[in-house]
């Protein structure tokens, strides 16, 4: 899911970052439509929410769109 070809989500961040109309929003909706059913991506609980989860094998793992960047929000599951 994180490199996986042809969508991976590295490779929609990468064209989301070429196209200058691309937004938060845009970013994240294209991360939902293509990893949404996936059981180890976890969609934002709103709209609102700008957080999309990773499920890793040591826990999940949160990243911020926004500013068209991945900020990494780590929570740790004990």
């Amino acid at each position: 899911m994180i490199a996986m070809k042809p969508m991976s989500i590295f490779a929609l961040v990468d064209e989301e970052s070429k196209f200058p109309q691309a937004t938060d929003s845009t970013l994240l909706a294209k991360l939902n439509n293509n990893h949404g059913k996936n059981k180890n991506y976890l969609k934002p609980k709103s709209d609102i929410n700008t957080l999309f989860g990773l499920n890793h094998f040591a826990g999940v793992v949160f990243y911020d769109t926004r500013g068209e960047r991945l900020f990494h929000v780590e929570r740790y599951v004990s």
